[in-house]
């Protein structure tokens, strides 16, 4: 988190002078990107950009998200065509931005077809991306 700090002097006769508040620039939290990939580096960014996947390999997405406070949700909802698999939820411990990794795995090879997840911010839908495994 940014803040910029804005002080003014005022000259007032008899010496006396004011100090105004500071302004506090503060940017909203936000969902810039999210990417669909093999594997996940160490700073849970993509490592790759995919757009299917195997039956028999986990899914992998990354989020780049800016802003982000401490306590903020960010969840994965998976869905198989209409049919929704799972959510995976991430609650923010240190505010700043950066990239947030999400991976969904299953004992059982994937069915073969259209796929898509949904990356949502406190409860608000932020961006999804469509996938399939082939």
């Amino acid at each position: 988190m940014r803040l910029r700090a804005c002080w003014r002097l005022i000259a007032v006769p008899m010496l006396m002078m004011l100090v105004s508040a500071c302004d506090v620039i503060v940017s909203p939290s936000s969902v810039d990107d999210i990417v669909l990939t093999t594997a996940l580096n160490d700073d849970y960014c993509a490592i790759d950009d995919v757009t299917t996947f195997s039956p028999n390999g986990p899914f992998y997405c990354s989020v780049m998200a800016s802003n982000l406070r401490s306590g903020s949700a960010l969840a994965s909802r998976w869905y198989y065509g209409e049919q929704f698999i799972e959510e995976i939820n991430y609650e923010v411990q240190e505010g700043g931005h950066g990239c947030v990794g999400f991976e969904l795995t299953s004992p059982n090879p994937w069915p073969r077809g259209s796929y898509r997840v949904e990356i949502y911010l406190n409860g608000h839908l932020e961006r999804m991306a469509a996938f399939a495994v082939t």
